[in-house]
């Protein structure tokens, strides 16, 4: 883990900020979509690393 929160926080405050310029139902989608992908990614990760982690300690 690489401590990547507040760039995600920040990325996240801008595309709600310009998702809002376009239409206010859009600001929605954008926050649940992007929350969605955030937390797919984010357990792809973790899986990888655990998967990365217990071939390193096989050898």
């Amino acid at each position: 883990r690489t401590g990547w929160g507040a760039a995600v926080v920040v990325a996240q405050l801008v595309a709600l900020i310009v998702a809002g310029t376009v239409h206010r139902v859009c600001i929605t989608t954008c926050f649940l979509f992007s929350a969605g992908i955030l937390y797919e990614v984010d357990k792809l990760s973790g899986m990888i690393l655990a998967r990365s982690e217990s071939k390193a300690r096989r050898y």
